[in-house]
């Protein structure tokens, strides 16, 4: 990131002094309009009992992000990242990863992605719950080149057979 780059996002709203507060001397805020913006309060649900209408995915992801925090090991946040995945919609995780990513700094979210984004795609790793899914992983990061030269190499190691097969699945699709 260039440093005309860094001082910008550093500039960004969240870390404006007047939003940075210690526990217990967050604002009050007016929350007599949510009845009206909120559509599980509008419902008639008050807060004490949104669990009881709260998806089953959701209470399960929130159960894992709990025994993520409580092990605090790479394993388990490995395994968080499959659960996510199955349970949530992409607009739900990319809603996480904007909460998350506003509490920390601008330095922390740079060594955070450099951390998660590889320089290179490298090769396909050894599957977590089966193949398909670090497939699935794996091709939703890989560069264009890598997909093809994978997909070609897949295809030409499999047995006449398969590739018939393949082909035959492959004809009924329509590109995407």
């Amino acid at each position: 990131m260039k440093d005309e780059e860094k001082s910008v996002v550093a500039a960004g709203p969240r870390n404006d002094a007047r939003h940075t507060y210690k526990a217990g001397q967050l604002p009050e805020e007016d929350t007599s309009s949510l009845a009206e913006s909120h559509p599980v309060i509008a419902m008639g649900y008050d807060r004490s009992s949104i669990a009881k209408c709260m998806p089953d995915a959701y209470k399960r992801v929130s159960r894992c992000v709990s025994y993520c925090l409580l092990l605090a090991d790479a394993a388990a946040w490995h395994g968080l990242t499959v659960v996510l995945t199955a349970r949530l919609t992409q607009k739900e995780r990319l809603a996480m990863a904007w909460a998350v990513l506003r509490s920390l700094t601008p330095k922390q979210i740079v060594a955070l992605a450099e951390t998660v984004l590889p320089d290179a795609t490298s090769s396909p790793i050894a599957p977590l719950f089966n193949h398909m899914d670090e497939a699935v992983s794996w091709a939703d990061v890989a560069e264009p080149e890598a997909l093809e030269a994978y997909c070609l190499a897949s295809f030409n190691a499999m047995p006449q057979p398969r590739q018939a097969a393949f082909l035959e699945f492959a004809k009924g699709r329509a590109a995407t």
